[in-house]
């Protein structure tokens, strides 16, 4: 009978010591604030943390003279203090976020666990995470420094493994909601034009517009073909009316459809004429030189009177240097061909420029960066740009705005 007591008593005890925590935990409950969600809880402690952050990084010169450019070990460094400041108020998190926003949405992994927050007291920042290595899912602190990271970016250039993207990356630019999204790396949130992963290699501010990576990372530029391509057509005559003793001549310039839209009177050799008044381009006024004036044997053995010309753009006709005979309607066809470029980032996206293959151009919205077209694309080749006289990149088609069929 003594043992059965003892042991009713003993279950007696621990009725009454969970009864006092559950009761303990209902009055903290009903005492302490109305629950808050994800959201407003990580904007709560980021604005605490960057306010203090702000305030001694301003003090700082060496923080001064880095502006927006840390390094990524310093960032997993930074979060031990903003854990410590952070898990004292936590607050219960009311409910878990909607499937849409998960870090692998259902729909898109069918069979797998998908990652979701713990639902623990003072702990919303500890998640359920997939780990490939280990097979399971694991707890992960995202404000421990050095904790298993959420994200990570392709390989740069000659590297073969995943570049991990700390999991503080985030809470120091305040973009932390982005954690929760498989395409956390591809959004853009100051709109700037790059993406999260090219701001994360280039050490730039993603949520700051005036803090962009360069125009050319990992062999691509910030331009786009849309497609449009348009092509002119120009005939080039020497005329009857040439002085050839006086090594003078006379030049008319005629469009596709016959009509002579500008004629060049007493050229002589080393003498520059074009196509209009532009100081370049393909209506450049100083396109083609005039090499020479001669003579040559013609196909009856008698002289026949020619002129050498150059034509300074490259691949805007079907030879740099042609001749023309004296004679009726002896002309020389110029083709040009001019794309539509739009500019895909920076303070200026969205412009959209119309330049020809051998014309420099400044790219708007990037200062000191010029391009110089090499190649307009053919169907089954991308346009090539020349960045400050670097190597040759292929500038992508979007294909949002491709026409069906472009012109050739």
């Amino acid at each position: 009978m003594a043992d059965s007591s003892n042991i009713g008593r003993n279950f007696l005890l621990i009725g009454i010591v969970l009864g006092v925590g559950a009761v303990a935990a209902g009055v903290y409950v009903l005492n302490s604030s109305a629950p808050i969600s994800l959201a407003e809880d990580i904007a709560q402690f980021t604005d605490e943390h960057r306010s203090k952050s702000n305030a001694s990084e301003s003090d700082s010169p060496a923080s001064k003279e880095q502006g927006n450019h840390s390094d990524s070990s310093e960032l997993t460094q930074e979060p031990a203090q903003m854990k410590q400041d952070a898990l004292s108020p936590r607050r219960m998190v009311d409910v878990a976020p909607p499937l849409e926003e998960a870090f692998i949405p259902r729909d898109k992994a069918p069979g797998q666990k998908v990652p979701r927050y713990t639902p623990l007291f003072f702990a919303p920042a500890i998640w359920q995470v997939p780990d490939a290595q280990q097979k399971k899912n694991v707890a992960v602190d995202l404000l421990e420094p050095g904790s298993h990271p959420l994200h990570s970016i392709a390989p740069s250039k000659g590297e073969t493994k995943p570049k991990p993207v700390p999991n503080s990356w985030f809470y120091l630019y305040g973009i932390e909601k982005s954690l929760c999204m498989a395409d956390a790396m591809q959004q853009d949130p100051d709109e700037d034009g790059f993406s999260n992963a090219e701001e994360f290699v280039a050490k730039t501010d993603p949520s700051n517009a005036e803090s962009m990576p360069p125009f050319v990372a990992d062999d691509a530029v910030k331009l786009v073909s849309t497609g449009e391509k348009k092509v002119s057509t120009h005939f080039i005559e020497l005329s009857s009316a040439s002085y050839f003793d006086e090594q003078k001549v006379t030049i008319n310039i005629f469009s596709e459809n016959e009509q002579r839209i500008m004629q060049h009177k007493e050229l002589g050799p080393g003498m520059t004429f074009g196509f209009g008044d532009g100081n370049k381009g393909p209506l450049a006024k100083d396109r083609f030189t005039l090499e020479k004036i001669d003579q040559k044997s013609g196909e009856t053995g008698m002289p026949v009177n020619f002129v050498l010309i150059k034509d300074s753009y490259t691949q805007l006709s079907d030879a740099k240097e042609f001749s023309l005979m004296a004679g009726s309607r002896n002309r020389r066809m110029v083709r040009d061909i001019s794309l539509k470029l739009r500019v895909t980032a920076g303070p200026k996206k969205g412009t959209e420029l119309v330049v020809q293959p051998g014309q420099k151009f400044d790219v708007p919205g990037f200062k000191d960066t010029q391009c110089v077209m090499t190649d307009a694309g053919k169907k089954k080749t991308l346009p090539k740009v020349k960045v400050n006289d670097g190597a040759e990149i292929s500038v992508q088609i979007d294909s949002a705005t491709t026409p069906a069929k472009s012109e050739e």
